[in-house]
């Protein structure tokens, strides 16, 4: 992970140690949540990304 994902990366290590250290049945669940979380943080990065260059290319024609 890299800062400025939303995701501090020492959390993340964290959270990946807490939910290796629980019972393998209880993993699972665990990683979807995480994974769900992931999925949630890159999706608004890309809308953000795709904002940003909207409004870049408005700006651009505006200028001509």
């Amino acid at each position: 992970m890299t800062s400025g994902s939303g995701i501090e990366d020492a959390g993340f290590l964290d959270r990946l140690q807490l939910i290796e250290a629980q019972p393998i049945e209880e993993r699972a669940s665990a990683y979807a949540l995480l994974h769900d979380e992931l999925r949630e943080a890159l999706d608004a990065a890309d809308r953000a990304a795709g904002a940003a260059d909207r409004a870049s290319g408005a700006t651009d024609r505006a200028a001509r």
